[in-house]
């Protein structure tokens, strides 16, 4: 019977087309789900950071903010504001050198420019959290080009560093737009020191990178 051998042969070509976009199926959203790539530079020796001055923007009369509660003190210039800002009231609360998050702000908070530091205390080991909010920022849809993770040494403690273009900033206490229009350069720096780690988010400018030049450890 003829006509049903060209069914036979039909159904047999159609099945096999089914079976090949399936096949095609399964590898597309495998490797949609593969892990993020972190390309972090993790040597055996890592490079030490020095906190180089730069001659050109003085920092001798600046106001200087001590925390004691986790032992480190920073620097920054007149015309900034310092404080733990609240975004959805608008509040920015004084300086008590006792918070675990403080950011230093030129002009205003939402001026769109400014240093955050944040004390992480998670069951994390540092290297996780770099890696962590390295693929937060690095992946984000707004996020132009962004660096390598880098491992470093400062101030003979472990750290983490990396930069990245964009105009969203996800930090391990808060996230959101900086800025409508503008794409800002960010830094990254990620300190481990007696258990406690260190986050700090800045402007990747001139007059940023010195306020990050004067922190420094009090213990």
């Amino acid at each position: 019977m003829p006509l049903a051998n060209n069914q036979k042969g039909f159904f047999a070509i159609l099945g096999l087309v089914v079976l090949l976009i399936a096949v095609a199926a399964i590898f597309y959203f495998g490797k949609q789900n593969d892990p993020v790539n972190v390309p972090a530079v993790m040597s055996s020796s890592a490079p030490v950071l020095t906190q180089n001055q730069n001659t050109e923007i003085d920092s001798a009369n600046w106001t200087v903010y001590k925390n004691n509660k986790y032992s480190y003190s920073i620097k920054y210039p007149a015309g900034f504001e310092a404080g733990y800002y609240y975004a959805v009231s608008g509040e920015l609360r004084e300086p008590t050198g006792m918070e675990n998050t403080i950011g230093f702000y030129e002009e205003n908070p939402t001026s769109g420019s400014f240093l955050d530091i944040q004390v992480l205390e998670f069951d994390k080991t540092l290297k996780e959290i770099a890696e962590d909010n390295y693929k937060e920022n690095t992946t984000h849809f707004l996020t132009k080009k962004f660096s390598d993770l880098e491992q470093l040494v400062i101030q003979d403690s472990p750290a983490y560093s990396y930069t990245f273009k964009s105009r969203a900033l996800d930090t391990y206490k808060w996230s959101g737009i900086v800025s409508e229009k503008n794409e800002y350069e960010f830094k990254v720096v990620f300190i481990e020191r007696s258990g406690i780690i260190y986050s700090i988010y800045f402007m990747n400018e001139d007059l940023f990178k010195k306020i990050f030049t004067t922190f420094a450890f009090t213990d």
